[in-house]
Formats: C-alpha cells, structure tokens, sequence
C-alpha cells in the first residue's frame, strides 16, 4: 500500500491569532492558579489582621511571586503586542513578530 502525503496549508492569519489568544488565556490561567497557590500558602497567622498575607510564610515564596509577577507582564505585553499586530493588517511582518512574541512568553 502506497502512502499518500496530504498537502495542507497553514491556518489563515485569523485562526492563528485565535490560536495566539487561546495560549494566552491559558498561561494566565495557569499563573492565576500559582497566584491562588501561593495566597492558600502564605494564609494569616491567627494572631494576625484578618485577611493580611503572613510575612514569614511570604518571605519562603518571594521568588515565586516575583516569577509570577514577571510571567504576568509577559503575557499583559504579549496580548498588547498582539491586539496592535491585529489592528495592522497591512503590516505582514509585525504580525509574524507578534505571533512568534506570544510563542515565546506563552512557551516560557
């Protein structure tokens, strides 16, 4: 039996920026779950102010937050970037650029 290649072509560069968007939701879902992660870990002290983060506890994540932190501006100015690139139809180039922004922060 002889296999056939099917020739396929690429997703429009709508699809592909619904693609892009999708990533990016997810990558804030997933930050927002660390985030909810983090707040149930460093819950108040009894002894403290109701609602406030434990400080102790805070100090043993700081690297996590400031990631998270960073994660998240990542993916705010990958979906910047992108709702330029969308408004820019003429400009084939940027929109490439915008799609491989959102690749990389998305992948990170």
């Amino acid at each position: 039996m002889e296999k056939r290649l099917e020739l396929r072509s690429s997703p429009s560069i709508d699809e592909q920026f619904k693609l892009a968007r999708v990533a990016l939701t997810h990558a804030q879902k997933m930050i927002n779950g660390e985030i909810r992660t983090i707040r149930i870990n460093c819950g108040a002290d009894p002894i403290t102010a109701a609602g406030k983060l434990s400080e102790k506890k805070l100090e043993q994540y700081q690297q996590a937050c400031y990631d998270m932190a960073v994660q998240s501006a990542n993916i705010w100015a990958a979906r910047s970037y992108l709702d330029y690139a969308e408004g820019s139809q003429d400009d084939t180039i940027g929109q490439a650029l915008a799609l491989s922004f959102v690749a990389e922060k998305t992948r990170d």
